[in-house]
């Protein structure tokens, strides 16, 4: 009788060791879900579109196609490369941008099948004149935490820099990698998403510090939108938003405030979203020096237009200013 009380305890002893031992394993599997590796991924291209002189790419993504759920947190890496294998110059920004949303870095599991998404974007030629940059054959995208790259087909021109001559191909800004359900989607279009505001709810205006100048004194002006509506929206601004072209009477081009060195430039494209609650107003300054006009005549008094504009709106601002011995 002693043998077998003896051995009940010991196989409810060893039964109940073997039971907690399978308990802390289970925890521990799902209390850790290893970061994702570049073999369990396969990379897809999102939606592309194009406005305000950048290009977007929207909901790019990793897909895990292993069998085991992995983790992915932060920014993936891109290389652009040419139809030769050779490297194009490729200069990766953070954070947001006029074709990128803001978007927090969060820790992102992938169970098998289900993919984390990423957006990019870059400017266009459009500003930078017949300059040109060069388009990629395909591009290697390194997942987060990453050190193996995964390849894509993919046809990439971003073009860069703040004028013409100081052009820098190749700028792209990348999003961290994020998730998206369809509850989420809902709450982001419902609640957490400011739009933009739309263009009956905004007002342009545009001023010169003075009603004349004389020639050769510098010509300040102020170019400003307003939301006249009652609920918070966004504006895009940056350094060509707001626009200020100078035209003479005959409507010739004279001035605007990309011009670099007395010649047509092109402002950086780097455009950002300025949120502005019902009724505030966003204002921007630049100041004509009548020395760095397109002309090649020097300029003459007269009569002038100042015309105020902000990227996205069809509505623009003009106002006229004299010029005088």
């Amino acid at each position: 009788m002693k043998f077998i009380r003896i051995a009940s305890i010991v196989a409810i002893i060893a039964s109940g060791l073997v039971v907690g031992s399978s308990v802390v394993a289970s925890a521990s599997s799902v209390a850790t879900v290893p970061n994702c590796h570049s073999s369990q991924l396969k990379v897809e291209q999102g939606r592309v579109g194009a406005a305000m002189g950048s290009i977007g790419i929207t909901g790019a993504r990793f897909k895990n196609v292993s069998k085991s759920a992995c983790t992915l947190r932060g920014y993936p890496s891109l290389q652009m490369y040419d139809a030769k294998g050779r490297r194009i110059a490729t200069h990766i920004m953070h954070g947001a941008s006029a074709s990128v949303p803001p978007i927090a870095m969060k820790l992102v599991t992938l169970r098998p099948g289900v993919t984390a998404k990423f957006d990019l974007g870059y400017a266009n030629q459009t500003g930078y004149g017949t300059a040109t940059c060069p388009t990629s054959a395909r591009v290697t995208l390194t997942p987060p935490n990453n050190l193996v790259p995964l390849g894509a087909r993919w046809h990439l021109q971003p073009f860069g820099g703040s004028t013409i001559a100081k052009l820098r191909c190749g700028e792209i800004t990348v999003s961290p990698v994020y998730a998206v359900s369809k509850a989420t989607a809902i709450s982001l279009t419902t609640v957490g998403v400011v739009t933009q505001c739309a263009s009956s709810a905004v007002n342009i205006a545009a001023s010169t510090t003075q009603y004349g100048y004389r020639l050769g004194t510098p010509v300040k002006m102020t170019a400003s939108i307003r939301n006249t509506s009652s609920r918070t929206c966004t504006v895009v601004v940056g350094q060509n938003s707001p626009s200020f072209l100078i035209t003479n009477i005959k409507g010739v081009l004279v001035w605007n405030n990309c011009y670099v060195n007395g010649q047509p430039g092109a402002c950086r494209m780097s455009l950002i979203l300025k949120t502005l609650k019902a009724g505030a107003r966003y204002s921007a300054t630049a100041i004509w020096d009548q020395q760095t006009g397109g002309q090649a005549k020097p300029i003459k008094a007269g009569v002038y237009s100042l015309t105020a504009s902000f990227s996205g709106y069809k509505d623009e601002k003009t106002i006229r200013f004299t010029l005088t011995n």
